[in-house]
């Protein structure tokens, strides 16, 4: 399914049935890190800048829509690679970027989680990257280069990402 992509209203269609009713749904990462799933994350993950982001990363929109519209599944395949302070200083806002690797074109899913202390821990975009420019863009260390430092950073290596491929969809 993800290396040829569905069609974007296929995709918000799937979504919008994983929600349901109640408009929400809790994800749980493989390492435990929970984010809520709502319209407003549907809306970001299938806006023009996060399809534009991974079409400038080498993957098509279909597969960018393919791989959103499976995130219950990409999401709890994930594991925490980076927590950094907001990039525009609001204190009460952390980033979290959670990644998976994908079975098509040496990919994976680059997810950020935005973690606000009234509203909790959201789901806020999805981008398609491949496995080596997520490594140099997490850098040695595995902290993310274009980000602030945080001694809480979770150690990442290229083992722990790709340790879900065999789980995720492909």
């Amino acid at each position: 399914m993800y290396r040829q992509g569905i069609a974007p209203y296929d995709a918000r269609q799937k979504l919008n049935c994983l929600l349901g009713e109640a408009c929400t749904l809790l994800v749980t990462s493989k390492d435990g890190h929970e984010a809520r799933l709502n319209r407003d994350s549907i809306g970001k993950m299938l806006s023009n800048s996060a399809v534009k982001k991974s079409v400038d990363n080498g993957f098509t929109s279909k597969q960018h829509f393919a791989v959103v519209s499976d995130i219950e599944n990409v999401y709890s395949n994930s594991v925490k690679v980076s927590s950094s302070p907001d990039r525009h200083g609001y204190p009460d806002v952390t980033i979290h970027r959670l990644a998976v690797p994908l079975h098509f074109d040496n990919g994976a899913a680059y997810i950020t989680v935005k973690e606000t202390l009234q509203g909790g821990n959201r789901v806020h975009s999805l981008e398609l990257i491949e496995i080596g420019r997520l490594e140099r863009t997490l850098g040695a260390d595995g902290v993310d280069a274009g980000q602030p430092s945080v001694a809480s950073r979770p150690n990442t290596s290229t083992n722990k990402i790709t340790s879900g491929r065999s789980k995720v969809n492909s």
